[in-house]
């Protein structure tokens, strides 16, 4: 048996356009980039909507202060959250909506682990600890705070 070139491209010319023919393969061509593309818009766009959600709760943060540096600092803030954008061109003429103002509450804690514990048990479930902590520093005036909330 005889193999040429000629033969094999005759074959391999014929298999090609038989499949390349077929309207299954045209249709597969065009919709699965299609499928792609829409699939990332709308990832995309549910991403953003839940990232913006997240930074729209109100939100506690626990600060463990054994220092004393923030002792005087102020125990709420307004954040603002940042506005869903528009991607449709419609929209684009029109003025954005105003960001949303979102409460932050800092509770003072005498040391990591009070925080830590009373966290896990009554804080809602977006909270942060920011600690300093330095030796020989008096804790007591987190602690009447504490107790005075």
């Amino acid at each position: 048996m005889n193999l040429s070139l000629q033969k094999v491209m005759i074959i391999a010319r014929r298999e090609y356009l038989t499949t390349v023919r077929r309207k299954a393969f045209v249709l597969t061509l065009l919709i699965t980039p299609a499928i792609f593309f829409f699939a990332g818009i709308v990832s995309t766009k549910i991403q953003i909507s839940q990232a913006i959600a997240r930074q729209s709760e109100s939100r506690i943060v626990a600060v463990v202060d054994s220092s004393g540096l923030y002792a005087h600092s102020p125990l709420s803030f307004d954040f603002q959250a940042p506005v869903e954008p528009s991607f449709d061109p419609r929209h684009a003429a029109k003025p954005a909506a105003a960001p949303k103002r979102v409460p932050v509450i800092l509770r003072p804690y005498a040391d990591q682990k009070v925080a830590l514990d009373l966290g896990a048990r009554f804080l809602p479930k977006i909270w942060y600890t920011v600690g300093v902590a330095w030796e020989g520093v008096d804790a007591e005036p987190f602690r009447e705070k504490l107790k005075a909330q």
